[in-house]
């Protein structure tokens, strides 16, 4: 890859009671590794907009630790199917930040929602 490049990734399952490959039962977890990403942005992803929702959305540097960013509810998305939430990766004066990974784990789920993450950035150098 090369320095600059637009990289897009989708969250792979770590904890799926259900093995559905998305977020549609309280547990469910997916992560990203965002190592070689910089200036993130983050979508959470309602699937199927029914029933209700808590995501937490966690970020690590090392892939061991976590610290929360954001809880996101059902009410926090746009109504409907296929409909997305944007964070990015950044201290409270809108610098871009780094680390390893960001997680999403649905705290409460109920109703029948389905829901995913992705990530977009640029390369960062010293990747191949």
């Amino acid at each position: 890859m090369s320095l600059g490049k637009l990289i897009n990734r989708n969250g792979t399952m770590t904890v799926d009671p259900n093995a559905s490959g998305t977020i549609d039962t309280t547990g469910d977890q997916m992560v990203i590794d965002v190592t070689d990403v910089r200036q993130v942005l983050i979508q959470l992803v309602r699937v199927v907009g029914v029933g209700t929702v808590a995501l937490n959305v966690e970020k690590s540097v090392d892939g061991v630790v976590f610290t929360q960013i954001i809880t996101k509810v059902d009410t926090d998305f746009p109504a409907g199917n296929n409909k997305a939430i944007e964070l990015t990766l950044s201290d409270v004066n809108g610098m871009p930040t780094a680390c390893k990974q960001v997680r999403l784990t649905a705290t409460a789920l109920a109703g029948g929602g389905v829901y995913g993450l992705k990530v977009s950035g640029y390369q960062a150098g010293g990747f191949a």
